[in-house]
């Protein structure tokens, strides 16, 4: 049977170099025990994981994740959070990432593994990372069929410029869903001034007919 008096007594000696709520809670159950109070299973299991994560090994890994901490990580952080941004999941890792002054935010190795490494994130990153397949100053069409975001907009102005003709602005903007053409561009209708963001799976090429016209016309 585990002593955890002895437990919480040697985590609490070594209480700077724990996190600041790890040496919170062994001092609040510290304090439980010595007043005679047994500790709930649910309060061993946490003094087992901050005994676990503070042991020497962790300690060393967690000093090799801060020398592989780097902008290349903060910039996939920042995309991956814009994906969750509004979703309610990580938020407080959200918030943090997107909200810092001037970027400057660490996560944990086990943070930034839950967070940037899931199947939904991979593909934000394979989006966000891939050629597009519209470059910036051309012109394309919208599907009649919008299956991605932001489809109020899109309409709203699809409907002031009476034209299904857009130009691409930007082929790099935030992306909000993980589905297969998620990469994002911000585009402006022909006939329209105000920009909005839609999705690659939302886009199709012009008809070589137009694209003649269109030609014929700046002739």
């Amino acid at each position: 049977m585990k002593d955890w008096q002895k437990i919480c007594e040697g985590l609490n000696e070594r209480k700077d170099t724990l996190r600041q709520w790890d040496a919170g809670f062994v001092e609040s159950v510290l304090s439980q025990l010595n007043k005679g109070y047994y500790l709930s299973p649910n309060q061993t299991k946490v003094i087992d994981k901050i005994v676990e994560r503070n042991s020497p090994e962790a300690l060393q890994r967690a000093a090799s994740w801060d020398s592989e901490w780097n902008d290349e990580k903060k910039q996939i952080a920042k995309v991956v959070a814009n994906y969750y941004d509004g979703t309610g999941y990580f938020q407080g890792l959200v918030n943090t990432i997107l909200h810092t002054q001037d970027g400057d935010f660490k996560m944990t190795e086990r943070q930034y593994n839950a967070m940037c490494c899931n199947k939904y994130a991979k593909k934000i990153l394979d989006a966000k990372n891939g050629e597009p397949l519209y470059s910036v100053g051309s012109m394309a069409t919208i599907r009649k069929s919008l299956s991605g975001v932001n489809t109020g907009q899109i309409r709203n102005a699809q409907h002031r410029a009476k034209s299904d003709l857009v130009i691409i602005l930007s082929a790099d903007e935030p992306i909000k869903s993980a589905a297969k053409g998620c990469k994002t561009y911000k585009v402006v209708f022909v006939g329209d001034s105000e920009p909005v963001t839609i999705e690659e799976r939302d886009l199709k090429r012009m008809k070589k007919s137009l694209n003649k016209k269109k030609k014929a016309a700046s002739n």
